[in-house]
């Protein structure tokens, strides 16, 4: 099998989430049936929808750091536990001998319909998910709360989460494109179906590294 490393640090419970979610996506009867996966949770990078917004203080050069220090220690692919990270894919490739597997890539091409994108300011200015809806300002500002509240300070602001949901009809799903918010968001808050790329990307790294995967039950 293929070892898995996760450059992760952005933020540090969106890496703990990936890497518990290939943990449970994985079939196993015994300890040694799991993965070999190598977790980077360099915290140092600096923030990636900071950079794009305002062009200071770019994180490729920490991303690309930790992608090498992940590759000498002999990963065989690469996951990036954030999605405003995937703004910086193509560059990244280029400095290292290892694919990345894109969760925005495998997310759409999971689910279709029409979706509505709930992200951060970064994903949104990037137009990293192409072809879905984006909510208007307002819930947009409140969607970047959330997730700062959360990487902040560990908080979720249920009143500010309920007034957002009800907010969003006549879509086929939510994607959850902030690698934070599946960690606040959950299914029992809305009929809405939620979508979780960090659980797409989980799924995809199982499969990628030979594993068997778990089926859904």
């Amino acid at each position: 099998m293929k070892t898995v490393g996760i450059l992760g640090g952005m933020g540090s419970m969106a890496t703990v989430d990936l890497f518990s979610k290939i943990i449970k996506h994985t079939q196993v009867t015994c300890d040694q049936d799991h993965l070999h996966i190598i977790i980077d949770n360099y915290a140092e990078i600096p923030d990636r929808t900071h950079y794009i917004l305002h062009k200071e203080h770019n994180p490729l050069y920490k991303m690309i750091e930790a992608a090498k220090r992940l590759e000498s220690a002999g990963a065989d692919i690469l996951l990036m536990p954030c999605n405003t990270a995937h703004f910086f894919y193509e560059d990244l490739e280029k400095e290292i001998g290892i694919p990345i597997i894109h969760m925005m890539r495998e997310t759409k091409k999971a689910v279709e319909g029409s979706l509505m994108l709930f992200a951060t300011e970064g994903t949104y200015a990037a137009d990293l998910y192409k072809g879905v809806l984006y909510p208007d300002k307002e819930i947009q500002t409140k969607i970047t709360e959330l997730i700062y509240d959360y990487k902040q300070h560990g908080k979720i602001n249920d009143k500010t989460k309920a007034s957002i949901l009800k907010q969003i009809t006549h879509v086929d799903g939510i994607i959850l494109g902030c690698t934070e918010l599946p960690l606040i968001f959950n299914q029992e808050d809305t009929c809405i179906p939620l979508i979780d790329p960090t659980e797409i990307l989980a799924r995809k790294a199982v499969k990628s590294a030979g594993a068997k995967l778990k089926e859904a039950t």
